[in-house]
């Protein structure tokens, strides 16, 4: 099985595949919220014992592997919120049908929403989805107006669509396509709502981050820093890099990443000049120190040039101390 997936939604909320330890939180909290979740979803009566949840989350890394679902939990300031993800995932026409649900102490952060957005996000990016769907119950009003915040759109109501322990609900079924996504702001820039989501970057992207790496004023890359030599170094230190792509599908900017084991590296980040000032650095630079902190990667160092005065004020501002201690030497093997 692979890496799980993660992804940080900001510096309080992130969002974890479901794995066998997380079966007894994720059980407390569902038994702390039974009655709340009885009125909309069907399988409480399923769920008794924490036994049933570890069966659960089995499962569905078992469809994760298949790529038929991804089941995820949302952690809040180091614990369980709820869980969302996609129940299903329709390979043959691209659709993921996303679900989801909160525990009554967390309701009212907007934690759901922010969750929401970056998954969709993933979805319509690194899965490549075309379409996404949200069901849920007519009178379920705080499920739907989720979905009316991430903009999705009521295509219907599915008349009778779920039996709930003895009745029957209609569904109100809300979607979203990528044409849709990417005419909102796609999550890039200002008016998308929210902050940019990057995603881990593939050897297709390589020619174009090359591109903007090599244009981008204060940056030098070797002679050495070629596509098959950058495509071996994605497949040494997978998801760790990022690319973050505009609506149009043009690149906004990109960072490259890695570990050695024992200390991370980011060896080239940049903006293209247009997305510059709208929080696209400082998302590219949370996914790859995300990204090494999931590894285990206690510290991460890179290196700028002395007289690179607008990166030297990007990386203090975001917390990163320079060294006047330390001399860089190189040599050629």
């Amino acid at each position: 099985m692979g890496s799980l997936f993660y992804l940080r939604v900001n510096d309080r909320l992130e969002l974890r595949q479901r794995a066998p330890e997380d079966a007894e939180e994720l059980f407390a909290l569902t038994e702390a919220n039974r009655a709340k979740l009885r009125e909309w979803l069907p399988w409480l009566d399923a769920c008794t014992k924490v036994e049933h949840t570890r069966a659960n989350i089995e499962s569905t890394l078992r469809q994760a592997e298949a790529g038929t679902g991804l089941a995820i939990c949302l952690w809040h300031d180091g614990r369980i919120a709820g869980v969302g993800g996609y129940n299903v995932i329709d390979r043959a026409n691209l659709t993921g049908h996303i679900g989801y649900w909160l525990g009554a102490e967390f309701e009212g952060r907007g934690l759901m929403t922010a969750a929401n957005r970056a998954l969709v996000a993933h979805g319509f990016t690194t899965l490549g989805l075309r379409r996404q769907t949200i069901a849920a119950a007519t009178g379920n009003v705080r499920s739907r107006a989720i979905a009316e915040r991430l903009g999705f759109v009521q295509e219907g109501v599915l008349r009778e669509a779920e039996m709930l322990y003895g009745r029957s609900v209609d569904h109100a079924l809300y979607a979203q396509t990528v044409s849709d996504w990417a005419r909102a702001g796609g999550g890039v820039g200002e008016g998308a709502g929210s902050r940019p989501v990057p995603r881990a970057m593939g050897v297709a992207d390589l020619r174009e981050a090359l591109a903007l790496w090599n244009a981008s004023e204060g940056m030098g890359l070797s002679e050495e820093e070629t596509e098959p030599v950058l495509a071996f170094f994605l497949a040494r230190n997978p998801g760790l890099s990022a690319v973050l792509r505009a609506p149009d599908g043009t690149l906004a900017g990109a960072v490259l990443c890695g570990h050695d084991g024992r200390r991370g590296f980011l060896y080239h980040l940049a903006v293209a000049p247009v997305w510059r000032g709208r929080g696209v650095g400082r998302a590219l630079a949370d996914f790859a120190m995300a990204g090494l902190r999931a590894a285990g990667i206690a510290r991460a160092t890179i290196l700028v040039y002395a007289d690179n005065a607008r990166a030297r004020g990007f990386w203090d501002r975001m917390g990163w101390a320079e060294r006047d201690d330390i001399l860089i030497l190189q040599a050629r093997p």
